[in-house]
């Protein structure tokens, strides 16, 4: 057991940042490991090592819009048998071509995401075999000049919580070309 302290100067913004990074559980040659002894619970709670991508595969990203769009940890299961939950909602200003074929391309897909919160510290949603997948979506085309027409796209992946991905300061590396 540790103390749990409040870090100094922490901020209180909300959201996450805008660039999410994606990739396909097909395409994983490596998934990201834990530290094998963990002897902190920030060790417990951060992964050690990063994704690799099999030959020829690389993960991609998203663009969202800031402070909008949400990564939500939460639990699920009966007491004494918890799971977590996590949801990731990204939100666009817009609906364009690309989200549209987005979301026909990734309807049934199992993913997973790399998503930085408005601190910069890098989160890891979805796991080999409890991936993370389209739940729903929502695109309105608004009733009133002053409706809110923002497109939402919602991913759930249930396992354990979404481990840092390394930290802030020193992330873990996100594979954005062919791995070779």
């Amino acid at each position: 057991m540790e103390n749990v302290v409040k870090q100094s100067g922490s901020r209180k913004g909300s959201g996450i940042k805008r660039r999410i990074y994606f990739g396909l559980v097909d395409n994983v040659e490596t998934w990201p490991t834990e530290n094998a002894s963990p002897s902190t619970y920030e060790e417990l709670g951060s992964l050690a090592a990063a994704v690799e991508m099999k030959t020829g595969e690389q993960m991609w990203y998203f663009d969202a819009t800031i402070r909008k769009s949400s990564l939500q940890t939460m639990s699920a299961g009966a007491r004494g048998s918890k799971v977590s939950k996590n949801r990731l909602t990204i939100i666009r200003a817009a609906i364009t071509g690309s989200v549209l074929g987005f979301i026909r391309q990734h309807m049934n897909d199992e993913m997973f995401f790399i998503v930085n919160d408005l601190e910069g510290q890098p989160r890891f949603v979805g796991e080999e075999d409890l991936p993370a997948m389209l739940e729903e979506f929502d695109f309105p085309s608004g009733a009133d000049v002053d409706d809110e027409v923002d497109c939402s796209i919602t991913f759930e992946q249930v396992g354990r919580p979404a481990l840092m991905y390394g930290t802030a300061d020193t992330p873990l590396a996100i594979p954005t070309t062919p791995a070779a």
